[in-house]
C-alpha cells in the first residue's frame, strides 16, 4: 500500500517571514504615532499650564498694583508743594529737602513715546497704623522720636517687646530711606526721611532733618523762631511711615538674586527668555548713597499704561466727560505734576484734582505659539492698546493678554466728589 504525506490543516499554519515583517512595520509605524502624538500632547498640555500660571501669577501682580494706587496718599500728601502753599505743612527747610522730597505727589507718570509709562505712587504702604510719640528730641542736623510702648497700634502691628524678631519688624516697617510723617496739635504736617530705627530697648526712630519745635531757631543760617511745629515734646501726637514706590516695565537681568535664577543661562528657554521684560516694584529711598528695592512683582510683562481722570480742566487735553476729563497715557504726565509755588490756593489743579486712575497691563506667554500679530481689522481692541500677541526676537508672537481696571483715589482732598 503506498503511503502519503500528511498536511496540517490550513488554520494551523504559522505566518510567513514576510507576513511577520508587515506586521513588525504596522506595529512600528503605529507606535511611532501613539508616541509622537503623546509628546505633542504632552507638550501642548505643558504649554497651556505654563500660560495658565503666568495668567494666574499676573494676575496677582495686578491686584497688588491696584492695592498701591488705591493707598496713593493715604496718610500723606497728593501733593507736598500745595500743602506749603496752603499751610498745612510746617517745613521751615522744605527748601533745603531733596528734590523729590519738595516735589513730592500721590500718583506720577512717566511717559515716554514708543515705551511703557511708570507710575509713582507715595503714601503709608507699609502699614494701617498711626503711632503715639512718646518725646521727641532735635539737636544738630537731627531728631530722636521715641514711641510708646503697649498701645494699641504697636500691638496690632506686631510690635510687641520680647517677641523674636520684632526688632526687625520694626525696621521693616521704619526702613531707613522711608518718609515719616508727624500730625501736630494744629492741624499741621511735618515730615522727614528716617536715617535709623530700632527696637532693641525703646522704640525709636532717629531722622536725617530735624523736626520743627516751636520756639526753636530755625534751619542753619536762620535766626529766626519756629512759629509752628511740635509743642510739649510730641506727646500725644501720631506718626506714620509714607513709602514711596514706582512700577515700570524692565529687565532684572542683572539684579541679585533674579541673574542668579530666572535669568540664569541654565533656566533660559532659547529664544523665548531672549530680550524679556518683567513688571517691577521699586522703592525709592531718601537716603544719600541707598539702594533703592527691586521686586519682580509679574513675568513676562512688554506693556504698561497709565491713564487719568481729573476735576482739573485747565490742562487742555483729554475728553470731558461730565464733571471730570479723562487724559489719555500719552498725557497723562501733565496732569500728576506738582502745582507752582506762585499757583492761587483757591483753584484745585494738579495731583490733588486726579480722581480716579486707568491702568492697562499687557504680559506674554513665555514661548511664542503664533506666527503673525493681530491688528485692529481682526481686533478692533487693539486701536485702543489692548495686546493679543506681543512680538519676539526671531520675528515671533506670543500670546499676550491684557488686564485693565479704574482705581479711584479715595484718599485725596480738594473737590467734593
Amino acid at each position: 500500500m503506498l503511503s502519503h504525506k500528511q498536511f496540517p490543516p490550513a488554520s494551523s499554519r504559522a505566518f510567513t517571514l514576510v507576513e511577520l515583517l508587515v506586521a513588525i512595520m504596522i506595529g512600528l509605524l503605529v507606535g511611532a504615532a501613539a508616541v509622537s502624538f503623546s509628546r505633542q500632547s504632552t507638550r501642548f498640555f505643558a504649554q497651556e499650564a505654563r500660560i495658565a500660571n503666568a495668567q494666574m501669577s499676573v494676575l496677582a501682580g495686578f491686584q497688588r498694583l491696584q492695592a498701591d494706587v488705591s493707598r496713593a496718599a493715604y496718610m500723606s500728601t497728593p501733593d507736598m508743594r500745595r500743602d506749603l502753599i496752603a499751610q498745612r505743612l510746617c517745613a521751615p527747610d522744605y527748601h533745603t529737602w531733596p528734590t523729590e522730597m519738595q516735589e513730592l505727589t500721590s500718583i506720577g507718570i512717566i511717559s515716554v513715546a514708543g515705551q511703557p509709562d511708570t507710575i509713582r505712587i507715595s503714601g503709608n504702604l507699609a502699614s494701617s497704623e498711626t503711632f503715639d510719640i512718646f518725646d521727641i528730641e532735635s539737636g544738630g542736623s537731627s531728631s530722636t522720636i521715641v514711641l510708646r510702648r503697649n498701645r494699641g497700634p504697636m500691638t496690632r502691628a506686631g510690635f510687641i517687646e520680647g517677641y523674636p524678631g520684632v526688632d526687625a519688624a520694626f525696621q521693616n516697617v521704619f526702613r531707613p530711606g522711608r518718609l515719616i510723617r508727624i500730625a501736630d496739635d494744629r492741624g499741621q504736617f511735618e515730615y522727614q526721611i528716617i536715617q535709623a530705627s530700632s527696637f532693641e530697648n525703646v522704640p525709636t526712630i532717629t531722622t536725617i532733618g530735624t523736626i520743627p519745635i516751636i520756639g526753636d531757631t530755625g534751619p542753619a543760617g536762620d535766626p529766626a523762631l519756629n512759629t509752628c511745629g511740635i509743642a510739649g515734646r510730641g506727646r500725644g501726637m501720631t506718626l506714620n511711615p509714607v513709602s514711596v514706590v514706582e512700577y515700570s516695565i524692565a529687565s532684572l537681568e542683572t539684579v541679585s538674586p533674579y541673574k542668579e535664577t530666572i535669568y540664569h543661562p541654565d533656566y533660559a528657554v532659547t529664544g523665548s527668555d531672549d530680550g524679556r521684560t518683567e513688571l517691577i516694584r521699586t522703592e525709592k529711598l531718601f537716603l544719600e548713597n541707598s539702594v533703592d528695592i527691586q521686586e519682580l512683582v509679574a513675568e513676562f510683562a512688554v506693556d504698561l499704561r497709565v491713564g487719568v481722570w481729573t476735576t482739573d480742566n485747565t490742562i487742555g487735553v483729554g475728553v470731558r466727560r461730565g464733571a471730570m476729563t479723562y487724559i489719555s497715557p500719552e498725557d497723562a504726565s501733565v496732569a500728576t505734576a506738582p502745582v507752582a509755588e506762585s499757583d492761587p490756593i483757591e483753584i484745585v489743579k494738579g495731583p490733588t484734582a486726579i480722581r480716579m486712575v486707568d491702568l492697562r497691563l499687557v504680559v506674554r506667554s513665555r514661548e511664542a505659539d503664533r506666527a503673525e500679530g493681530i491688528d485692529s481689522i481682526a481686533n478692533p481692541l487693539a486701536t485702543d492698546g489692548y495686546m493679543f500677541r506681543a512680538p519676539i526676537p526671531g520675528g515671533r508672537w506670543a500670546r499676550a493678554r491684557t488686564l485693565s481696571s479704574s482705581v479711584a483715589l479715595m484718599n485725596h482732598r480738594g473737590d467734593a466728589w
